[in-house]
């Protein structure tokens, strides 16, 4: 499991906040920042072991490049193996990559048919360079049991925010 994880990173060449190959497990509650001058990509999964499960839920994924994907599937999308929802997707162009680049959310859900709860929205955040949220809206899903706190320690609400950090009031 990966989760409640902050990747934040400025690139100059080709780069992935996460490169899953042949990856077996959930990512939940990260959130990745991913900015440059080339082609990035916030998660990428290459190959599919036998009996595997990629579940990617409740996180924020931000890109910025001359091209990007929040998500990008290099293998075909699969309801036997992929178990993606619930995620925010914000690029410059695109949101995702599955059997294509998706420029929007509603093309995203229309090959990749486990999600149907993500977003492609900007957050807020309360300081440049933090990634607690300044604001939830839009960004509220169901807490994972398997993650009660968030990177913090706080304990998250049983509607939870998208992202390594629990939004509060303030």
């Amino acid at each position: 499991q990966v989760k409640n994880n902050v990747i934040d990173a400025v690139v100059i060449a080709t780069s992935y906040g996460m490169y899953c190959g042949y990856f077996n497990g959930k990512i939940w509650h990260n959130t990745i920042n991913i900015k440059g001058t080339a082609t990035v990509y916030g998660i990428f999964r290459t190959g599919i072991p036998t009996n595997s499960v990629f579940e990617v839920k409740n996180n924020i994924i931000l890109t910025t490049g001359t091209s990007d994907y929040p998500i990008y599937l290099s293998t075909a999308f699969s309801t036997a193996s992929d178990d993606i929802d619930a995620n925010d997707m914000h690029g410059n162009a695109n949101v995702g990559y599955a059997g294509g680049a998706k420029a929007t959310i509603s093309a995203w859900q229309s090959t990749v048919t486990t999600d149907h709860s993500s977003v492609s929205v900007l957050p807020t955040f309360v300081k440049e360079g933090e990634f607690d949220l300044m604001d939830s809206t839009d960004l509220r899903v169901a807490a994972l049991s398997d993650v009660p706190t968030d990177i913090t320690g706080l304990v998250r609400d049983t509607i939870t925010t998208m992202g390594a950090y629990q939004y509060y009031d303030r």
